[in-house]
């Protein structure tokens, strides 16, 4: 089991904890649509403080940081659109 695992220790504790060494591995998919479902991929650029915010209220309540992003961009998409400006 050594070969797929790499050892190092959890920033928080300094216990000693075993992770995987694949990057991809590591990632959870529960929440990660498959491709041929029609699911496009989005990169964003958010200031670093934005981010960490993100982060951390996806990991308080449970969620992805993808989960959160399309709940609260179907969330703003609901809102009725301002009227048009006189033209």
């Amino acid at each position: 089991m050594d070969d797929v695992l790499s050892h190092s220790s959890d920033a928080r504790t300094g216990e000693a904890v075993d992770r995987p060494r694949d990057a991809a591995a590591a990632r959870p998919t529960v929440n990660t649509p498959a491709p041929d479902r029609g699911v496009k991929k989005l990169s964003v650029l958010l200031p670093a403080d934005l981010h960490r915010r993100a982060r951390r209220h996806a990991l308080l309540h449970d969620k992805t940081l993808t989960t959160l992003i399309i709940e609260l961009l179907n969330q703003a998409l609901q809102e009725p659109e301002p009227p048009s400006p006189p033209g």
